[in-house]
């Protein structure tokens, strides 16, 4: 069982293998899809739910493993989010600079 399981997370991490090329790197879980779908709200409360199990699998370390490569992806997606906005925020002020002109 624990090999069929193995298995089709191989093939789906082929499967993937443009997401972890495109920027998410190897601590993409191969099992999660595009995240840029989420809502912030919906990100933040899997993580929540996700640290969760992690704790309630604590006699299983492989387990927990995947439960933690997850939790990185989700955290991932939410830093990502944020510094895009900041760059957003930051590239805004510089606009509003630009339009103040005191001398």
């Amino acid at each position: 069982m624990a090999l069929l399981c193995f298995i089709n997370i191989l093939i789906r991490s082929f499967q993937h293998k443009d997401a972890v090329l495109s920027g998410y790197g190897e601590n993409m879980h191969p099992l999660i899809n595009d995240l840029s779908e989420k809502t912030d709200s919906q990100l933040a409360d899997k993580i929540v739910k996700l640290k969760g199990q992690y704790f309630a699998y604590y006699s299983n370390p492989d387990v927990q493993a995947q439960v933690q490569l997850a939790i990185e992806s989700y955290q991932h997606e939410v830093e990502q989010r944020a510094i895009a906005k900041a760059k957003q925020k930051d590239e805004t002020q510089n606009d509003l600079d630009k339009l103040i002109n005191v001398s």
